[in-house]
């Protein structure tokens, strides 16, 4: 079950592949501090500030992004920016893969071609909107509950399930998810991160919400 609908404590999820299996792509020593470090990091701090408030113990990640506004706003902050940095994290391991394929196909690939003309089309749009995140953030490619594909800059530790989107593919552009291997090339981490993307699970999310979709529109 993803994190997303557990609640406290939360743990740290392991990987799915080892730390070298996204080379030469994305170097091991960087997965390794990514995961183990930053992303530990955030889990342990959220676990921090749940012990210290326990009436959000039986909160989920999905709770605090859909419930923020009944959070008091002198704990909403550290509470989103964590249980955002939990969720972030793992949606970003998540969608690589060492065995990544370089299109997407099926009801998704129809999608693509539907909602940017081309796989091509996409890559670019989705790699001027990660270049042009200002300082720490991500770029998600989403589904939106119409069904539709859209792309999607986020800063800090916002996340898509904030606006009701469901993550089909994500690219961290926190200077730590590529500063080892590629110092400020930003651009040059993007086109070698599309390597390892994800897009079955990306077709299986995708195909998910279509379902649920025609299921509502047609009443059945």
């Amino acid at each position: 079950m993803s994190s997303l609908f557990k609640t406290y404590p939360y743990e740290l999820e392991a990987l799915e592949y080892d730390f070298n299996a996204l080379e030469p792509y994305i170097d091991a020593k960087t997965v390794e501090i990514h995961h183990d470090r930053h992303q530990r990091n955030y889990v342990n701090s959220l676990n921090a500030v749940i012990e210290e408030n326990p009436e959000y113990k039986d909160w989920t990640l999905d709770d605090f992004f859909r419930k923020e506004m009944q959070i008091p706003s002198d704990i909403r902050h550290i509470i989103l920016r964590n249980a955002g940095g939990v969720y972030n994290h793992e949606e970003y391991f998540s969608h690589m893969t060492p065995d990544g394929q370089l299109s997407p196909e099926g009801e998704l690939a129809d999608a693509v071609e539907d909602f940017f003309g081309s796989v091509e089309n996409l890559k670019a749009e989705l790699k001027k909107a990660a270049l042009d995140v200002f300082g720490s953030g991500y770029a998600y490619l989403v589904v939106t509950p119409q069904s539709w594909l859209q792309i999607i800059t986020l800063s800090n530790q916002e996340t898509p399930v904030q606006f009701n989107f469901k993550p089909l593919l994500i690219v961290d552009v926190w200077e730590h998810a590529y500063y080892l291997g590629y110092q400020n090339k930003r651009a040059d981490y993007f086109d070698n991160w599309w390597n390892t993307v994800d897009w079955k699970k990306a077709e299986e999310t995708y195909e998910e919400v279509n379902a649920k979709n025609k299921k509502f529109e047609f009443g059945f």
